[in-house]
């Protein structure tokens, strides 16, 4: 199953920066609009599967359109809550299905560096929580980021720039192949910058962990 949760992203609903998220949600089984996402939603013409959220950043418009007789399934919750209205989406996706093949997030980073941060540390932990987790790939049409617990291959073109970004306090017996500047057998810690702004040597390369811990991976194309 591939699944396709769209939040705000920190752009007007509007803007040309969201129509990427058309290609995302080509052959998703699921689509979930969280809170104003589904502003986005509307103006690209794309009809949720569920909208879910406080609705606090849902626009009028948005609201007449989807909230009527035969619309989306909705889930509310209230403004003071624990969890932030994207951990809502995932849990409720991964309620329906355990084991989904893929889920991307679009509008993942948006203008609030503590949500995507809590993003990514949450979806780290369902890595580490599962002996088969789901690919969760957090993006915003220009870059894209997701976590690796033992192994992953990037396609992309040579000049891309990859950062590796250590989730727990270190990674071990990391390997690069397919990079300007690879590595082999090196520990990424904490407060380490050496996993930052490496390139892709050609259009594929591989990140493996032989040893222990999550890496965040962040993928950015030479055009963007």
């Amino acid at each position: 199953m591939k699944a396709t949760v769209i939040a705000a992203g920190g752009a007007p609903p509007a803007c040309d920066r969201h129509r990427y998220i058309l290609d995302v949600a080509q052959g998703s089984r699921l689509l979930v609009a969280v809170n104003g996402g589904s502003d986005v939603a509307m103006h690209l013409g794309l009809q949720p599967d569920m909208i879910i959220g406080d609705l606090d950043s849902m626009g009028e418009d948005a609201r007449g359109h989807f909230l009527r007789p035969g619309g989306p399934e909705v889930q509310t919750f209230p403004s003071r809550k624990d969890r932030t209205d994207t951990q809502l989406a995932l849990e409720y996706l991964l309620s329906r299905n355990p084991r989904p093949d893929a889920i991307t997030v679009c509008g993942a980073f948006g203008d609030r560096l503590d949500h995507g941060m809590a993003l990514a540390l949450y979806s780290a932990s369902l890595q580490m929580a599962s002996e088969n987790p789901a690919s969760i790939i957090l993006t915003d049409g220009r870059q894209r980021a997701f976590s690796v617990t033992e192994s992953t291959v990037l396609a992309g073109e040579a000049g891309d720039t990859v950062s590796l970004i250590p989730l727990t306090p270190k990674v071990t017996d990391v390997h690069l192949e397919g990079f300007c500047y690879p590595l082999a057998g090196q520990t990424l810690r904490w407060g380490m910058t050496l996993g930052i702004s490496n390139v892709l040597a050609a259009g594929r390369a591989q990140v493996e962990i032989r040893g222990e811990g999550v890496l965040l991976v962040v993928h950015t194309p030479k055009e963007m």
